[in-house]
């Protein structure tokens, strides 16, 4: 780490530039030039900014991450060796969905966007890997521990079995995300066979038979999935007689595993049945209700024991100690409460997400609790104070940007959790910046300046645009920018755009003087490109009416350039390169234009569906864009031709950007994970 604070980096800086949702950083560099070189030759022709070395101070009250090094590209992107191209480093484990311990207590599956990750709980590293095409909402180990089974959000089963950690079944029927799986009481030992059951949003449930794969029972009730929540969880009795399951209408239905039937109903409160669990010793049945209360019941004589009340926005998970003695609940609110079963008491409470919990489960030994709030966090807590004792960090809500440091050596990636991320891509070090919140679908954008003393942050959801000092990792300003969405600055550093909801904010860096111009809609993407004099600059802005124009930013009360005077598809992002401008609609439209003449060079269809992020590579060569289907395709703009279309993430890509060398490419993804893309060696 030491080797970093005496680098002297130096860059060439052409352009820099905001892509669209993600407001992902361009910046123009010399062909060839390494990400990780400790020197940077800059060209003649071009001038040349000082770039300070970057290592932040760590403050003691801030975390810091590891992850995986970057793996530097060998060689610089082109439209000749895309067939090579591969993910050489990869942040955040995607959002989380739900936690499960194996019986013995040595492991903790968890579920999130990105698939299974496996933890040895001693150390609490990671064991295993299973990457799934499609987010992972429940995960379940067998009774005896040789088998894990998840639940995707496409609506297909696997299991896996944990000593290979291979797929031994993948079991589909149902259409909609599986949240809830229970496994019957096999122990591994005599005749009995083995039982998974699922449920779905759409309301079915199957019971398959483990051994064959079959499914035994398909129960679909009409009533079910009323609300879209369909089944959340579900249970078996334990003798295996009987499956319990909640649903949308406010009771328990209970189905006969012998004839299939489905026995007389347990009338609950008002709401969604979120959650059901048997006590250890069968005898007692929880349920979770959304109306906010917790049902106990006697199962033998079919008769409530005690109400738990006081959840708000409802109750959403249940557990039960390993003596049974006590049973832990979560709510809507993100609340966690901890009861005396027996006296049916209060006995601690504490707030641990923002939202709801999803997933509540007691460790073999009983003292810890793993806790997940889907699409939030995933901790775990002492089972008797609560108190959290380990939050799963990597794993975050929905990213929406990403952007190369000048030097190319650090990332920025902003989350809908409020942090930003910076990743150092040599070292594996990531500090999260600012303040945690619940996830949200607000725009959030991070980028660095040119000269790379600071970094702006754009938080819509907040309003406001954040100056950092990047040397001590502390706030400079702050600026109301209402429903800020897009940031750039531009090529010397001198000017920094923000844009949002019907305004242009235009701030003098040195001065802090600042300017703000009507401009009728909301604006979407902002990028700094050549006008048609020689040595001019434009800052083109991009509107969700379809509109895209030009301003000067010297001057911006002046009449900008019209490039699309609106009326069309809302365009969700921009990119320049030089002279070169494109823009993504909502129709997965690119259009191309020459800023120097004002001609449309091309337009680029094919994506079938929004387009949320492009990064032109920074000799023009290549464009990539990214949006709702989760793929990056990639264009020749030299021949107008799409050259290969790459998966990337299990939900949309959010942010694109090029590194400033062009070996790399760095995509954000609304799964929680951004991937950095190149040609390893």
């Amino acid at each position: 780490m030491a080797s970093h604070r005496n680098r002297i980096l130096r860059s060439t800086l052409a352009l820099a530039g905001v892509a669209g949702v993600a407001a992902a950083a361009f910046v123009l560099w010399p062909r060839g030039t390494p990400a990780f070189q400790d020197e940077l030759s800059p060209a003649a022709s071009t001038p040349s900014l000082a770039v300070p070395a970057f290592y932040p101070t760590l403050l003691p009250d801030r975390q810091q991450m590891s992850v995986p090094a970057v793996t530097p590209a060998a060689e610089v992107l082109s439209e000749f060796n895309l067939e090579k191209l591969a993910a050489v480093g990869r942040f955040g484990g995607g959002w989380p969905a739900a936690a499960d311990f194996s019986p013995d207590g040595s492991l903790l599956a968890l579920a999130s966007a990105r698939g299974v990750e496996v933890f040895r709980t001693d150390e609490w590293r990671v064991q295993t890997v299973f990457p799934t095409d499609t987010p992972v909402l429940a995960v379940l180990f067998s009774p005896g521990g040789e088998w894990l089974a998840a639940g995707r959000q496409d609506g297909k089963v696997v299991v896996l079995d944990t000593v290979s950690w291979k797929i031994i079944l993948r079991l589909a029927w149902h259409s909609r995300p599986v949240h809830g799986l229970a496994f019957s009481g096999w122990s591994g030992a005599g005749s009995q066979p083995a039982y998974l059951a699922s449920g779905s949003e759409e309301g079915s449930v199957v019971v398959w038979d483990i051994s064959s794969g079959i499914a035994r029972h398909k129960f679909e009730n009409p009533l079910l999935g009323y609300w879209g929540y369909g089944i959340r969880s579900l249970a078996f009795s334990a003798d295996d007689s009987v499956l319990v399951t909640g649903g949308d209408q406010g009771y328990l239905s209970r189905w006969d595993l012998a004839t299939g039937e489905e026995l007389p109903r347990l009338q609950t409160q008002f709401g969604l049945l979120f959650g059901v669990a048997f006590s250890p010793d069968g005898a007692r049945l929880a349920s979770a209700c959304g109306d906010g209360t917790v049902q106990i019941w006697d199962w033998d004589t079919e008769e409530p024991l005690a109400l738990l009340p006081g959840h708000a926005y409802g109750a959403w998970s249940v557990a039960w100690s390993v003596d049974g003695k006590r049973l832990a609940t979560s709510s809507g609110d993100g609340m966690v409460k901890l009861w005396d079963a027996e006296t049916a008491t209060l006995e601690r409470e504490s707030a641990a997400a923002f939202t709801k919990i999803d997933s509540l489960r007691y460790s073999p030994d009983g003292a810890r609790l793993a806790a997940v709030s889907i699409g939030e966090r995933a901790l775990i807590l002492d089972a008797r104070s609560l108190s959290v004792t380990r939050e799963f960090l990597d794993f975050t809500g929905g990213l929406r940007s990403a952007a190369f440091y000048p030097s190319g050596e650090w990332a920025a990636i902003s989350g809908e959790n409020g942090l930003t991320y910076l990743w150092n891509l040599s070292g594996g070090e990531v500090i999260p910046l600012g303040g945690i919140r619940p996830a949200s679908k607000a725009d959030v954008a991070a980028v660095f300046s040119p000269r790379g003393e600071i970094l702006a942050v754009a938080d819509g959801l907040a309003g406001i645009l954040r100056i950092y000092d990047l040397a001590e990792l502390s706030p400079r300003s702050e600026t109301r920018v209402p429903g800020v969405r897009a940031v750039a600055f531009s090529p010397d550093g001198g000017i920094l755009a923000a844009g949002g909801n019907g305004e242009l904010t235009v701030i003098d860096t040195a001065s802090g003087k600042i300017r703000i111009l009507k401009v009728g809609s909301r604006i979407t993407g902002l990028t700094f490109v050549a006008g048609s004099e020689a040595s001019s600059l434009r800052l083109a802005v991009a509107m969700e009416d379809g509109s895209i124009r030009l301003w000067d930013p010297a001057a911006p009360e002046k009449t900008p350039q019209v490039f699309s005077d609106g009326g069309g598809s809302p365009v969700w992002c921009v990119a320049g390169a030089g002279t070169l401008l494109a823009a993504g609609d909502d129709r997965g439209d690119i259009r191309i234009w020459d800023t120097s003449s004002g001609q449309l060079l091309r337009t680029v269809s094919g994506y079938m569906g929004s387009i949320f992020s492009l990064a032109l590579a920074p000799d023009g060569s290549l464009l990539a864009a990214g949006g709702i289907h989760g793929s990056i395709r990639f264009w020749s703009m030299n021949r107008g031709r799409l050259l290969r279309t790459v998966p990337a993430h299990n939900g949309w890509v959010n942010g694109l950007a090029f590194s400033p060398d062009g070996r790399h490419l760095m995509s954000a993804g609304s799964d929680g994970s951004a991937i950095v893309w190149g040609v390893p060696g």
